[in-house]
């Protein structure tokens, strides 16, 4: 953290994330939001629709909804007095796909998020994820499985993070969870690496999956399609509900 001092007396910079160097992406519900795909009118009244969550990070990587039926809409302070997007569970989601993604060596994924449904079944909700191909992809998700999964410990495990490609996926999860709550806002954050994923919630690792386990991390590392696609509300896959029933603030 920078600081600065005048007549003795030392200033410390607020942390923003632009300060993180290699920054991608950077979206607040409390700015950058509009009424239309190429920007149009700023969206500041509660349950107004937004076309368009313009990037923070300077990259210019703005999630956009072109159709009117499957925006989110703005709802005003909900969690400590900030804004959220709310997603419908049904079709809402927003999208961006560039080359802001090609190449990644190791990737960080944070998001602050609520779902609006208790998430205690083998359900699956997207919150954010990329998309390198139909089938490799970086995933931020609720949901989870009833039953054991390999490397995972026991049942039951309702997961944040995956990483998936082809019939293999790789998933880390708040192991302590029964059920994650309907309206409780947490932070995810993901870690991706050639040693493996690791997922810490609210603060606190849930351990580290190692890269062994599967082939996900080989088939991600460096890929340079033309195109990534970035999603927020909505996961990649058609076997399970897709779209989030919920609010997100910050990914």
């Amino acid at each position: 953290m920078s600081a600065f001092v005048i007549n003795s007396y030392a200033f410390k910079k607020a942390f923003v994330p632009t300060d993180i160097s290699g920054l991608k992406l950077w979206l607040d519900a409390s700015a950058g939001l509009f009424d239309a795909t190429s920007g149009g009118s700023a969206v500041t009244t509660d349950g107004s629709s937004v076309a368009r969550w313009e990037d923070q990070s300077g990259n210019g990587v703005h999630a956009t909804q072109a159709t009117s039926a499957n925006r989110p809409v703005l709802k005003t302070a909900i969690k400590n007095s900030k804004n959220v997007l709310r997603f419908d569970g049904s079709n809402d989601f927003l999208e961006n796909v560039s080359t802001a993604f090609q190449g990644l060596t190791d990737l960080t994924m944070i998001t602050v998020s609520a779902p609006n449904v208790n998430i205690n079944s083998e359900t699956f909700y997207g919150i954010a994820g990329i998309a390198y191909t139909t089938n490799t992809r970086v995933m931020m998700n609720y949901g989870g499985s009833s039953a054991a999964i390999a490397g995972e410990g026991t049942a039951p495990r309702y997961s944040w993070l995956t990483v998936f490609s082809g019939s293999n996926a790789e998933r880390e999860a708040s192991a302590y969870e029964t059920n994650i709550n309907s309206g409780t806002f947490s932070l995810g954050v993901g870690t991706y690496t050639t040693t493996g994923t690791e997922l810490f919630y609210n603060g606190t690792s849930r351990g580290l999956n190692n890269a062994s386990q599967t082939d996900t991390f080989s088939s991600i590392i460096g890929q340079t399609p033309t195109n990534v696609d970035f999603r927020v509300g909505m996961r990649y896959g058609t076997s399970w509900p897709a779209h989030l029933n919920g609010d997100v603030a910050v990914v």
